[in-house]
């Protein structure tokens, strides 16, 4: 390998660049995408950022979105003053120039980046000089983010020099190597941009410098650990976790990590204010040391495991404890053979311990779709409708009653996918069930969407935060209450009806006894065998007709499906009594006991 230039070339192009995108827009359009849904989702909220080759501040600007304080460094006085101009918009920004080479920074930065400058870096020198500062500048527990075009499998470096500048494209592997000998563990690993010869990639990485929370000395028999990532999934496992408090022998861990999706803003404070709210004691996933818990047992309330932090994977969470169960996320009645790996073909899902099902008919499904089929699986109930027992007495938040006054409340549930003929209905009858609510005297309509849909919008038609909160503003205008409050029971308990896209609502609003209306497109993939059984119990919509034909139904009183839709309950959700977290706790601490 040959470095003629030595860096100085590089060097000399970077100090008088006045614009530094030289790859294609579409890489830092998706560049934009993994900070925002991969990376910001760990980093500190009000921490201390400093964004070593800023550039323009674009990407500091990002990044900074949460934090404290930002500083960006940059070796182009042009760039510097372009970036400034952010700090109209963003005081809590500043910009100076600066060399990655030859800084000496103290460690008090949460969050330090380096987006794309150390390929420039050619000199080997230089390269672990920068390193040296950048992981020297980080506190305990504070996160790397880097973005580097990097060598695949083993190829080696590639220096290039076209006369006009250079820049070293490192080994994947030496890269990495560099990085973890100063203490850095690798957290995240995301392509960006491939090349059309696989063998060079534009790789984001997220590190962090370790440092955990003790734990208090274990002084019960069990460790129970419950792997939450996204606060609609606790009424999965809530009285799971109120069975193991009651056990004076046992001890629960709830372990809150991001949810990693390009379509879903996860916020850490957000979820972090939700369990303090429901007075939930948690541990973050970036503050426990997961070898050293001592940890008995793991339950999953999500099957997908790259949507975590790669330490709470399947693979490197089975070694380290005793038992895995997984609690379904949600109800498994799409169709099409890509929703059927989804469901049935991750690893948490086939090699669990233990699969808790709420039917036997959800047990068949895994021995038809399952690669491992269904010997793991267990009949025990869904612990999401131990909270749908008594809903009668729940209390129903008053402001929501305020907003309903005296109108019949009708909840909305819309899928996603808009955009893939899979199963939504939101462009299809989205805007004409809106208008016919529209400031209705007698209908309130209470729209819940599925937790990607906002996101998508932004993905897909290119709104902005602010736009998605001026569509709610005026969602409200015309008297629509759009809900976003993680418990659901609120607007379960307020409604007399549900409108519904396939999704877990549809199953489990069945529970209620309440009149429900499924809204069917038509193009879509349509519903496995069970869900086709659950759907035979609703009216069906491919038309506002349809949706019109409820809507005055419902106003007269009439429910002619009830008794069926009562009848039917037990083939679907089984030993739904109220205790159904309670015995899948006992089953897990009773395995513990006979596998000792």
């Amino acid at each position: 390998m040959s470095k003629q230039g030595g860096g100085a070339l590089a060097r000399k192009f970077w100090e008088k660049a006045d614009y530094s995108k030289l790859a294609a827009k579409e890489m830092y359009d998706r560049q934009h995408v993994v900070l925002r849904q991969h990376v910001l989702p760990c980093l500190k909220p009000q921490g201390f950022l400093l964004d070593i080759g800023c550039s323009d501040g674009e990407f500091t600007e990002v990044l900074g979105r949460d934090c404290k304080e930002g500083v960006g460094l940059d070796l182009s006085a042009p760039l510097i003053a372009k970036a400034q101009a952010r700090r109209i918009s963003h005081s809590h920004l500043r910009f100076q120039v600066g060399d990655a080479v030859h800084l000496e920074l103290e460690p008090i930065y949460d969050t330090v980046s380096i987006m794309g400058m150390l390929t420039y870096l050619v000199d080997d020198g230089e390269f672990a000089q920068a390193l040296d500062a950048a992981t020297g500048a980080l506190k305990p527990g504070g996160y790397l983010v880097l973005k580097d075009s990097v060598r695949l499998d083993g190829r080696g470096h590639r220096y290039h020099n076209d006369g006009a500048y250079e820049a070293l494209y490192r080994d994947e592997e030496a890269y990495l190597v560099a990085f973890a000998q100063r203490g850095m563990q690798l957290v995240r690993r995301i392509p960006i941009v491939i090349s059309q010869e696989q063998d060079q990639a534009s790789v984001v990485y997220l590190m962090r410098k370790p440092e955990y929370d003790a734990l208090p000395e274990r002084r019960a028999a069990t460790r129970l650990a419950i792997f939450l990532q996204a606060p609609e999934a606790w009424a999965n496992v809530r009285t799971i976790w109120q069975a193991a408090l009651a056990d004076g022998n046992a001890e629960v861990l709830v372990v809150l990590m991001p949810f990693f999706h390009d379509s879903y803003e996860w916020r850490r404070s957000a979820v972090e204010q939700y369990l303090h709210d429901e007075g939930v004691p948690f541990i973050a996933w970036d503050r426990l040391n997961l070898a050293q818990a001592q940890i008995d047992a793991v339950i999953y309330t999500s099957p997908y495991d790259d949507t975590r932090p790669a330490e709470y994977r399947f693979e490197a969470v089975r070694p380290l404890v005793r038992s895995i169960s997984y609690v379904p996320y949600g109800i498994e009645i799409g169709g099409g053979n890509f929703d059927l790996a989804l469901q049935y073909g991750q690893p948490v899902a086939k090699a669990s311990d233990v699969v808790f099902a709420r039917s036997q008919r959800l047990k068949d499904m895994y021995l038809r779709h399952c690669p491992t089929g269904d010997r793991h699986v267990v009949v025990s109930g869904y612990p999401r409708f131990d909270e749908l027992a008594n809903l009668a007495a729940f209390e129903i938040d008053p402001h929501l009653l305020t907003q309903v006054g005296n109108r019949i409340p009708v909840l909305w549930n819309t899928h996603f996918s808009f955009d893939q003929e899979q199963w939504s209905t939101f462009d299809i009858l989205g805007s004409d069930i809106i208008a016919m609510f529209a400031n209705h005297p007698r209908l309130a309509l209470l729209f819940r969407p599925h937790p990607l849909l906002w996101m998508r919008m932004k993905s897909l038609l290119g709104f902005s935060d602010a736009d998605i909160q001026a569509l709610k503003a005026e969602l409200r205008g015309l008297g629509i209450i759009v809900d976003e409050r993680a418990d659901h029971r609120h607007v379960f308990a307020c409604s007399h009806a549900l409108i519904s896209d396939i999704g877990s609502f549809l199953m489990d609003y069945l529970l209620t006894g309440k009149p429900v209306l499924y809204l069917n497109n038509p193009n879509g993939m349509g519903l496995n065998e069970e869900g086709e059984d659950l759907a035979s119990l609703f009216p069906k919509a491919e038309s506002m007709e349809a949706v019109k034909q409820f809507i005055e139904a419902l106003e007269r009183g009439e429910d002619p499906g009830r008794e069926r839709r009562l009848t039917a309950i037990p083939r679907f959700a089984e030993q739904q009594d109220g205790h159904v977290g309670a015995r899948i706790y006992e089953h897990i601490k009773s395995t513990l006991a006979a596998a000792r």
